[in-house]
């Protein structure tokens, strides 16, 4: 069953698909943005389920959903009945009762609640604990580095003026943490702790039982208005900012550029490329297709590592990413190793090679580089449409919590991916891939980021391949046009999710516009004229005018 099924309690909608329960709103507030049930393997590995015997009732007073899950995948083999039930009084709940079939090693089986950020980011919180106690806290407004709340039992919030929620968790302990490390758009509550050993060995026959209720409480004869699905884009107030230098990756120990790819890259105007020095062979052949394309290297050096004699490359790199050995974020070793190789003059950017959640947890202390650097992609934690296209407005917040700490230092984002490079994406060569860049493109521009590297130069995580472009390099090729110049910020008004970007050149102006969803959309743009575009699913349009 894949089809998304809205459903009705009075005053609470929703909608069901796939074994999930998807935002949980009174009127156009949402309460809750997901409720699903994660089967995890050893290595955090989801293993998708499969939905049978789905059963879907409906009611003046409210609704039912029954439905059986099984997740089957190398060891793995687990089923769930799920039961929900939403009443027209204010109340839902998420009943999950589940049976291992075969032994397994998991990191977490958990029914998990995703927290929307609008609704919650920076806003009070009561947490009801494990212990009896009561604690007066708030969600964070920044990104947190490590779990903000601990040992719940029931949590209550206000996600829109006058209207209450009490979420109550039963089962083992829960947790929430900050998914926007990941660059996530969300908090997620999840069981059980992180404190407790990992993996857990599941015996064949173990059960599991867990159930979330919810119970909503505000005046019902004023329920929050439902947004328009008719956007409209306007210009924000405040300063122009510089487009940040754009740039891609060269596939990993790439040496050579089919002449296919080399010349439709020219037309791109590109700023650098990056390469990953992995070894001799690939920091020799990266320099030769710098050259050749007469753009400078963005180097990916491991200190120690497998290439020696760094500063004769020098002359083709135009900043260096050092990372340690043997962690995460860059140790002081390895940074004070790649100055005292490259000299003062050398650009030496030290952060994370896996995720903000790094740098964010270790921050460098003492150490102070000419740029901090961190990568994004938003399939750490769920890869369906909807969550990826969502993904793209933390990467707003990421940079508001790094300057947090990093202060005026240059970012640099990098590589920016669809998804991991351990796996290719089908998606990478259609238009979600151009809609998703569009909108990363606008939010990283708007904070202000010096320089992102996006994707690859091509291939199957690249934005064209020996024979053709993809979608995607269209956007490159939209943005090579206006190359150095200013980004104005814009803000799209309305429920549909419709991202734009707002280029700059001294009169010229050109809009990206992008629908994220995969319905029909409609926005007007106010910056010229009120002019209506009506946008496919994933579709990318741009208008150009002159003030």
């Amino acid at each position: 069953m894949t089809h998304q099924h809205p459903v009705q309690a009075g005053p609470i909608s929703a909608v069901f698909g796939e074994g999930d329960l998807r935002h949980i709103r009174i009127g156009s507030a949402e309460v809750i943005e997901r409720i699903y049930f994660a089967v995890r393997d050893c290595n955090w590995g989801t293993v998708p389920g499969r939905i049978e015997n789905a059963e879907i009732r409906s009611s003046a007073d409210g609704f039912s959903i029954s439905f059986d899950c099984i997740h089957q995948d190398g060891e793995v083999d687990f089923i769930w009945h799920g039961a929900i039930r939403g009443e027209s009084k204010g109340y839902l709940s998420f009943h999950v009762r589940g049976q291992a079939r075969s032994p397994f090693r998991s990191n977490r089986v958990s029914i998990c609640v995703h927290h929307p950020l609008r609704e919650c980011a920076g806003h009070p919180c009561r947490i009801e604990k494990t212990n009896g106690g009561v604690e007066d806290s708030r969600f964070p407004d920044l990104i947190s580095p490590h779990q903000p709340f601990l040992g719940i039992r029931a949590m209550n919030y206000e996600f829109a003026p006058g209207w209450q929620a009490r979420i109550a968790f039963h089962g083992p302990e829960f947790e929430t943490e900050d998914q926007r490390n990941w660059s996530d758009n969300n908090f997620k509550t999840y069981s059980p702790p992180l404190r407790l050993p990992f993996p857990v060995e599941v015996k064949a026959g173990e059960s599991f039982e867990q159930r979330i209720e919810l119970s909503v409480t505000g005046d019902f004869s004023r329920i929050p208005s439902a947004g328009s699905r008719e956007s409209s884009v306007r210009q924000l107030d405040g300063a122009a900012i510089p487009l940040p230098r754009l740039g891609l990756s060269l596939p990993p120990g790439q040496v050579q550029l089919p002449d296919e790819v080399a010349v439709r890259l020219e037309r791109l105007r590109l700023s650098h490329l990056r390469a990953d020095f992995i070894s001799e062979a690939a920091a020799t052949g990266a320099c030769a297709i710098a050259s050749r394309l007469k753009v400078p290297l963005e180097a990916a050096v491991t200190l120690p590592g497998p290439v020696s004699g760094l500063r004769r490359f020098q002359p083709q790199v135009c900043r260096w990413l050092v990372q340690a050995p043997d962690g995460p974020v860059t140790a002081e070793a390895s940074f004070r190793a790649a100055r005292e190789e490259l000299g003062a003059d050398a650009v030496v950017a030290a952060g994370s090679s896996r995720y903000f959640a790094e740098l964010n947890r270790d921050r460098m202390p003492g150490l102070h580089p000419d740029a901090a650097c961190y990568p994004v992609h938003p399939q750490v934690h769920a890869t369906d449409n909807e969550s990826v296209m969502a993904n793209v407005r933390t990467q707003r917040d990421v940079v508001r919590t790094a300057r947090s700490f990093l202060g005026q230092t240059p970012l640099l984002v990098s590589p920016v991916m669809l998804g991991p490079r351990s796996l290719p994406d089908p998606r990478q060569s259609s238009p979600f891939c151009a809609a998703w860049t569009v909108g990363s493109l606008k939010y990283l521009a708007e904070a202000g980021v010096a320089a992102i590297t996006y994707f690859e130069t091509h291939g199957p995580h690249g934005v064209q391949d020996e024979r053709e472009a993809y979608p995607v390099f269209r956007v490159f090729e939209l943005l090579g046009e206006f190359a150095g110049v200013q980004v104005i910020p814009t803000l799209t008004d309305g429920d549909s999710q419709v991202e734009t970007l707002l280029l700059a050149a001294g009169d010229r102006r050109r809009l990206l516009i992008a629908n994220l969803t995969s319905s029909e959309v409609s926005v007007v743009v106010n910056p010229c004229g009120g002019r209506t575009v009506e946008l496919l699913p994933y579709a990318l349009e741009f208008i150009d005018w002159s003030q």
